[in-house]
């Protein structure tokens, strides 16, 4: 095992880390994890893959990582421009951390992008 510091050869194509993780040529693909009932699940990371960063995200909010979740929307965003449910998510995320000016921005955004619930808050929360 090598440190995070450490140099890696670019003969190394298939690393595979702790916690289920899978690194090829120093992207992290697939992370894998039990749920409470044992069974395992892996999603993918990496780059040009926003619903994987999305749903990072969503488990960051979960465990009230609200700036971490927030960093991730930001990436699936940057990675996806049309990911509505991302921006409906930020800024409710936002909202949590009483940013109220960046959450309206974002609902905007997720209303012009379809997402009906979003429309509804800007009506009544935003000015």
């Amino acid at each position: 095992m090598t440190s995070p510091n450490s140099k890696v050869s670019t003969n190394l194509i298939l690393v595979f880390v702790g916690a289920g993780a899978l690194i090829i040529g120093g992207f992290l693909f697939f992370r894998c994890r039990s749920d409470v009932s044992g069974l395992s699940y892996c999603y993918t990371l990496g780059l040009g893959n926003a619903r994987a960063y999305f749903r990072k995200a969503n488990e960051r909010f979960a465990n009230e990582d609200y700036q971490g979740a927030i960093a991730d929307y930001n990436k699936a965003i940057e990675i996806n421009p049309q990911l509505a449910t991302a921006y409906k998510n930020r800024g409710i995320t936002k909202e949590l951390i009483d940013d109220l000016t960046g959450a309206c921005a974002d609902w905007r955004k997720a209303s012009s992008l379809g997402v009906q619930d979003a429309f509804g808050w800007v009506r009544d929360q935003c000015q």
